[in-house]
């Protein structure tokens, strides 16, 4: 079974949330975005292994209906995973009191869902976010004087913020050893380019039968288009390719697409943003 499996990521939407926090973006769609944000990568993590294991098997023709029972195993099986060991994490903090046993199971939660979907062959990151959901959305306090529940985020945040900035830092020096970096930068702008119109598309597209649904604006597709920022987790997918010739190519197009994404889209989102608001104002 490919190695990259047994990595467990702990992520969060952490710049789309940061950038959006302090702006005057609509509730629906900082939930929209947010929750894009959260289950993206997990989703595109199941994509990546269940394209890699097809094309590692050495099968020269593809047996989709196998290739669909996988990715549904991994992506199902790995919500269903959370939300279990969420529900019996969750019931078991709320009977306790002591913060340092409340730490201790949800440490436990996350090493067991690793454990567990690593056997199985499920998607540990939907597992994770899964149980994240169904127990962060419920308090594990018995009574308004207890605060166990925010120490517990204010824990898991500081976690977070630390690993993401390990992540980072090694991606730093793991361009030291890319000295081809440079020979790419007219691949990485057009892959900059071709990854804006994929999104614009992919959100242009089911708005256009969702739009009364979810009560969005054809002039928010721009933000939506602007806040789909990419972060590590792309860099970590394309350094655990294979050696094949091909290797340094995709390297270096995520590294471009992934530093455009940070410094250019993460900077002027708000601007993006406050653009948008401002022009639906006026044709009102």
């Amino acid at each position: 079974m490919f190695a990259f499996r047994r990595i467990n990521f702990t992520y969060r939407p952490v710049a789309v949330g940061a950038i959006i926090k302090n702006s005057k973006l609509p509730v629906n769609l900082e939930t929209i975005i947010s929750g894009e944000s959260l289950f993206n990568d997990g989703i595109g993590l199941v994509l990546f292994i269940t394209i890699l294991e097809v094309i590692e098997s050495g099968n020269n023709q593809v047996d989709f209906i196998k290739t669909a029972l996988l990715f549904a195993r991994e992506v199902f099986g790995g919500i269903i995973l959370g939300l279990v060991l969420g529900y019996i994490a969750f019931k078991l903090m709320k009977s306790i009191t002591d913060f340092q046993t409340i730490v201790l199971l949800s440490l436990a939660l996350v090493m067991s869902i690793s454990v567990i979907a690593t056997i199985f062959h499920l998607s540990i990151p939907l597992g994770v976010v899964s149980a994240g959901l169904f127990a962060g959305n419920r308090t594990i306090n018995q009574d308004s004087n207890e605060h166990s529940h925010q120490s517990l985020e204010k824990f898991w945040q500081l976690i977070d913020e630390m690993l993401n900035t390990i992540l980072f830092v090694m991606i730093g020096l793991q361009m030291v050893n890319l000295p081809f970096l440079n020979n790419y930068w007219l691949i990485g702008g057009i892959a900059v380019i071709v990854i804006l119109i994929a999104r614009w598309l992919s959100i242009m597209l089911p708005l256009t039968f969702l739009r009364r649904t979810l009560h969005v604006k054809y002039n928010s597709i721009n933000i939506l288009t602007w806040a789909g920022l990419r972060g590590g987790i792309s860099i970590a997918l394309a350094l655990s390719l294979p050696i094949t010739p091909y290797r340094h190519i995709i390297l270096a197009g995520s590294y471009f697409v992934v530093i455009f994404s940070i410094i250019i889209q993460g900077l002027t989102l708000n601007k993006v943003i406050d653009a948008s608001i401002k022009g639906v104002q006026e044709e009102e």
